[in-house]
């Protein structure tokens, strides 16, 4: 049976919508609560390649709504984007999960034009929505 049998069985995905799914290259901005969710979901749905751009690193007190997280990341003081891509990937270890510690901004998102297919804005920053909204019209 393959990894994505059940999936595939949805009329409106069916094998031609997983083939899509997997050559989907998907940049997911901030790796807090929302990004956690989004980056899980993305690995188990069957997409292939994922850049991470987070600045933060994790804390103790993200443990109860960032799911990817475990105390041992948080006493390590490990960037989010390197501590999510680790737990990823022992999710799905064929996935190519890029990362960027750094503040996602014109500079580090300039570097992502042409190579990737979708974007998610998951962070809780109002100025990097407003920029994402400028980005965009």
């Amino acid at each position: 049976m393959n990894r994505y049998d059940r999936q595939m069985r949805v009329s409106q995905i069916g094998k031609s919508g997983q083939e899509k799914i997997a050559k989907t290259r998907l940049l997911i901005v901030g790796v807090g609560a929302i990004g956690t969710y989004a980056a899980e979901l993305a690995v188990r749905m069957g997409f292939r390649e994922l850049t991470l751009i987070d600045r933060d690193f994790v804390e103790l007190s993200n443990l109860q709504r960032q799911t990817l997280f475990t105390e041992s990341d948080a006493a390590l003081k490990l960037p989010k984007a390197y501590a999510a891509r680790e737990h990823l990937l022992h999710i799905d270890k064929s996935v190519k999960i890029e990362i960027v510690v750094d503040d996602a901004n014109a500079e580090t998102l300039a570097d992502f034009a042409g190579k990737i297919d979708a974007v998610l804005d998951c962070t809780d920053n109002f100025a990097t929505r407003r920029f994402f909204k400028q980005l965009l019209s």
